[in-house]
């Protein structure tokens, strides 16, 4: 309980398989402290504060991982989103 908040945006179509995988990954992993939220698409405003700006990555879905209002660098495929959510 005392690690930080991962937080994970991940945009996408839910119906796309990259975003299914998106998903998964997110899942694959315990991580119980961590808050995941989605959106089928770019977002400009957004009443959720993790996903206002977002954008997809070159037409992709694409993941977000935040810890302490930063977030790494978008990515767009499960192994690198895997690698993030399991570097310290």
């Amino acid at each position: 309980h005392h690690d930080m908040v991962r937080e994970i945006a991940i945009l996408g179509d839910a119906a796309d398989h990259q975003t299914e995988a998106l998903i998964r990954a997110t899942y694959a992993l315990y991580l119980p402290n961590k808050v995941v939220v989605g959106a089928n698409g770019p977002v400009g405003e957004s009443p959720i504060a993790l996903l206002a700006g977002k954008t997809l990555r070159d037409g992709k879905p694409t993941a977000y991982v935040c810890e302490n209002y930063r977030c790494r660098l978008p990515v767009t495929s499960s192994a690198e989103l895997g690698a993030q959510l399991n570097a310290k």
